[in-house]
């Protein structure tokens, strides 16, 4: 379980140290827009809970305790649905979708396992396979002496 706590955040290097699966920290990077998101949330709404013992964590519910994992998933799931992503899609979608578009972009497969925190490449190349897919359609798409139609 994923816990973020006011003290993880490093507003001067923009990054949150997260305490992930097996009991390791991993390094995420925000910008510029989620570090403005993030001051906004921590000045006007974590403090308007209803309770005066307020957790260390960044994201509490509405008695001041941390968000649980399945209150974190319904939240996502709701936005999801609101923004028009009808698909049955979870949290995890999220973080795929993100590594994905990286490699996709031409991120070097060892930043995305470094950002993913995945110890071993091999872990991170499920997203490879994605963008070869990828590559190959753009190719046969866009390349001028490419005589194959792909859809």
């Amino acid at each position: 379980m994923n816990k973020i706590d006011l003290d993880h955040i490093d507003h001067n290097e923009k990054n949150i140290r997260i305490l992930g699966k097996g009991s390791k920290y991993r390094l995420v990077l925000f910008g510029e827009k989620c570090e403005a998101s993030i001051r906004n949330y921590i000045k006007y709404s974590r403090n308007k809970s209803n309770s005066r013992n307020l957790s260390n964590a960044l994201f509490l519910n509405k008695y001041g305790s941390r968000l649980s994992v399945r209150s974190i998933q319904r939240i996502v799931k709701k936005y999801m649905l609101i923004s028009g992503i009808k698909n049955n899609l979870h949290t995890h979608s999220l973080r795929h979708t993100f590594a994905t578009h990286l490699i996709e972009g031409g991120a070097d497969i060892k930043v995305v396992q470094d950002l993913l925190g995945h110890e071993s490449p091999s872990t991170t190349q499920i997203y490879t396979h994605t963008s070869a897919k990828h590559t190959k359609e753009a190719y046969f798409r866009f390349h001028p002496k490419a005589k194959m139609n792909v859809k």
